[in-house]
This record gives C-alpha cells, structure tokens and sequence, in this order.
C-alpha cells in the first residue's frame, strides 16, 4: 500500500499491514500492527494509553500528530 489514508472512526479497532512496504495516514486506531517490509507510518490523531502501535520488521519510520502523544511503540526506526 502506497500512499493511502485510512480513517478507522471510533470504538475499539485493528489495523494489520500486509507483507510489503507500506506508507500511510492512519487516523483513529487503537492496534497498529505492521508488516515485515518497509513502513512509513503518519499518525493523523495523537497517541494515547489505549493505543498500541508495531511496526514489525524492516526500516520502519513513525511520524507523531504534534500534541501530546502517550502509548505503546515498538519497532520504529
């Protein structure tokens, strides 16, 4: 996936990369999990305690909402 912007809504959701490399958007997560490949990862909403975000393997960029942002990371380059 190349490009895209995913607005997940509200409640309590998931989100698994396929095994590639991925660049996105993503808005409104709770679960991030990602792939084995290469990804880019720009958060559109501020982490917070619910959050869980891993980006599996490869060389792996997070991009942060400027805010305040608290939650689990891992696997992020």
């Amino acid at each position: 996936m190349t490009g895209a912007s995913i607005d997940l809504g509200g409640g309590s959701n998931s989100l698994t990369f396929n095994k590639s490399n991925n660049s996105a958007t993503i808005t409104n997560v709770q679960t991030l999990l990602g792939s084995t490949g290469n990804d880019a990862i720009t958060l559109g909403t501020a982490i917070n305690t619910a959050m869980s975000i891993d980006l599996g393997g490869g060389a792996n960029s997070l991009t942060l909402v400027n805010g305040t942002n608290t939650g689990t990371v891992s696997n992020t380059s």
